[in-house]
């Protein structure tokens, strides 16, 4: 930058030194100094963009993820049962979804909404359905609840071993959730 700071300014003294030397010469090449020095400027801030843009994010993050792990506690406390290793998911890598989304796109966007009502979702779909119309309604619910987490996993790049260990998890809950219970009858006397 020195260097071209120079070559710039080479020819800018030299026809001050050769020419006359009034006040608007002097003025004229102030204003393309300044002006050399703004361009300069608005180069180095736009390739630096990307990286500022990235430490804001990476600042946010950190300043959510705390927040967020609190709040994922405190829905965990008011659920029922919920597996070991989707409380790890939950509050591990799940939060740290949470954090990118927000921190990147904000925490009113429509993802970002999405995806936190994802929790109270899951842990709405770890209660038994009492009747046929709810089995139903769970059922048609399901798949699309899955693929927000999926999509949250694939955010944050979880390695697949672990995608799988949780929607393994998450496939056996269901499964045993929405068995029909057999009727009991009584025996006869």
């Amino acid at each position: 930058r020195g260097q071209a700071f120079a070559r710039f300014v080479q020819p800018l003294t030299n026809r001050l030194a050769h020419g006359q030397a009034t006040r608007g010469a002097y003025e004229q090449a102030l204003f393309e100094v300044n002006d050399f020095i703004a361009d300069e400027e608005a180069e180095q801030l736009e390739a630096t963009a990307s990286t500022r843009q990235a430490l804001s994010e990476t600042e946010e993050k950190a300043r959510l993820l705390p927040l967020l792990k609190q709040q994922v506690e405190e829905q965990l406390r008011r659920a029922s049962s919920v597996s070991l290793v989707l409380e790890t998911f939950l509050l591990g890598p799940w939060v740290e979804v949470l954090a990118q989304v927000m921190a990147s796109q904000g925490a009113d966007s429509p993802e970002s909404q999405a995806l936190v009502g994802t929790v109270d979702d899951l842990l709405a779909s770890l209660h038994r359905p009492e009747t046929d119309a709810e089995r139903r309604a769970m059922r048609a619910r399901l798949p699309r609840l899955i693929e927000r987490v999926q999509r949250g996993m694939a955010l944050i790049d979880l390695p697949q071993p672990h995608r799988e260990r949780v929607l393994a998890d998450l496939m056996r809950t269901h499964r045993g959730l929405l068995v029909e219970r057999p009727v009991e009858t009584p025996e006869p006397p």
